[in-house]
């Protein structure tokens, strides 16, 4: 849980970034000045406040622990700062559902208010996640594309192996249907077997990876864990986008290898 700070006159709780940053601790006095004072003629003394850190916390966001300074508006920093250029007030409302934010922002500015939705001011990490999740979906579609191949090759090169079989029992009576079934069938047994361990390994390590977060980041980034979820569309997506190219790879080899007559087949080396 988060520490609960009664802060008296003249003092403040700063985000440990931006403690880190001025070099100052628990305890300490920091001068605080008008931004606009530091442009006033030379020999002229600005105005300040000095103040005690009661404080620091974190929340483990960079950009709100580098810039976070709280204190009590009714006894610090009062008077002549109301006044100042640089000083600017606000309210933050939260909602029930975020993402219902748009549209109340969007009645709060007809209304005339200055209004910044989450959305907006996380604009630069949304597009990072976006570009991110991009550069993965090509990254894992070009290697789904190679396995695709790798799987089309070994069916080849199955049927290709078992023609002189073919050739056997199409001269013993067996139907040119019936037996492109039987090694159609063969080849998609095959197949299942692998494309099911994959899944059944795959939704294990994705379902253990969110029960049990594994932390490798580092404290940079919002979440130091690897992100897992597992998705039934995905993975139902995958199933019956191995099992069209199992089929494909098991017939499109078969029916080529059928066609010759059985003599040639049991000729074939």
């Amino acid at each position: 849980s988060s520490p609960i700070f009664e802060l008296e006159p003249r003092q403040a709780v700063i985000g440990v970034d931006l403690a880190s940053n001025l070099g100052v601790f628990d305890g300490d006095d920091l001068y605080v000045i008008p931004p606009e004072t530091l442009l006033l003629p030379k020999g002229e003394v600005p105005k300040y406040e000095k103040v005690s850190i009661k404080g620091i916390i974190s929340t483990q966001m960079a950009e709100i622990d580098g810039k976070m300074f709280i204190y009590n508006s009714e006894n610090t920093l009062k008077g002549w700062w109301k006044k100042s250029a640089s000083m600017e007030s606000g309210f933050e409302v939260r909602l029930k559902e975020p993402y219902d934010a748009e549209n109340v922002a969007a009645r709060l500015k007809k209304n005339g208010w200055k209004v910044q939705s989450w959305a907006e001011r996380n604009t630069s990490l949304f597009f990072a996640l976006k570009m991110e999740s991009l550069a993965m979906t090509i990254f894992l579609s070009l290697a789904v594309l190679i396995t695709s191949f790798s799987v089309v090759s070994v069916m080849v090169l199955l049927i290709t192996q078992k023609r002189k079989e073919m050739g056997m029992l199409m001269a013993m009576g067996l139907s040119k249907r019936n037996t492109r079934k039987a090694f159609t069938l063969v080849g998609v047994y095959l197949s299942a077997i692998g494309v099911g361990g994959g899944v059944v390994v795959g939704c294990a390590v994705a379902l253990i990876m969110d029960h049990f977060p594994i932390e490798v980041l580092p404290d940079i980034y919002y979440d130091s864990t690897l992100p897992a979820h597992l998705s039934l569309d995905i993975v139902g997506g995958v199933i019956i986008g191995a099992a069209i190219l199992a089929g494909v790879g098991a017939y499109v080899p078969v029916r080529l290898y059928i066609r010759p007559m059985p003599s040639e087949s049991l000729r074939a080396r």
